[in-house]
């Protein structure tokens, strides 16, 4: 399954769950964690069918399976806290990204409350 295919597989299986979508959205933008998901399944909790085990990833995330660049594991720490997986502090995901990447995160964080229109990057 390529990039694209997954993205739009994972997005319809968030269906209509605001924090789901918000999490899927902000991993497609950032674009690392949906080709790693993509090439490499079975190391990402994603079944044939294009569901994200977000129970496990998160796990895998705290016992640190993952070889990926700080502003990479906080995209995702993020992103499985949005749909309620893993509990982050915010302060430590936030600090010292980007400013695109910090409006996504805004973003992803209105999204996810069901408010997309509090605030747009």
């Amino acid at each position: 399954m390529t990039p694209d295919e997954l993205a739009t597989v994972l997005r319809q299986n968030a269906g209509n769950n605001p924090a789901r979508s918000a999490a899927v959205e902000l991993l497609v933008w950032h674009d690392y964690w949906i080709r790693r998901m993509a090439f490499y399944p079975e190391k990402h909790y994603v079944d044939r069918h294009g569901d994200v085990d977000w129970v496990e990833l998160a796990q895998a995330v705290v016992r640190d399976e993952f070889h990926a660049s700080t502003s990479e594991l906080k995209i995702l720490s993020i992103a499985c806290s949005l749909v309620g997986t893993l509990a982050v502090d915010l302060r430590d995901c936030v600090t010292g990204l980007g400013p695109a990447t910090l409006g996504r995160v805004l973003t992803a964080v209105a999204q996810a409350a069901g408010r997309p229109e509090v605030f747009s990057a």
